[in-house]
């Protein structure tokens, strides 16, 4: 199994993006983690060609925005 990580920008106050792969998966796994003020999101995807990364990173976003002026 591989890791590959890297900041994420555009999406709240700071995100990071992991996407784990392995040869034996039919498609690999993206995590994306996303601060929002003193809020974390965290979502896991394995939607797409893109290892769940779009999918991931636009769910994140949503959640993101719908905590805005919550907290």
């Amino acid at each position: 199994m591989r890791a590959t990580g890297a900041s994420t920008p555009g999406v709240g106050d700071a995100a990071y993006t992991i996407t784990l792969t392995d040869s034996a998966w039919e498609n690999s796994t993206t995590l994306i983690a996303v601060r929002s003020g003193t809020n974390v999101v965290s979502v896991m995807s394995t939607d797409g060609h893109d290892n769940g990364a779009a999918t991931a990173k636009k769910l994140a976003a949503q959640l993101v925005n719908s905590l805005k002026g919550k907290a």
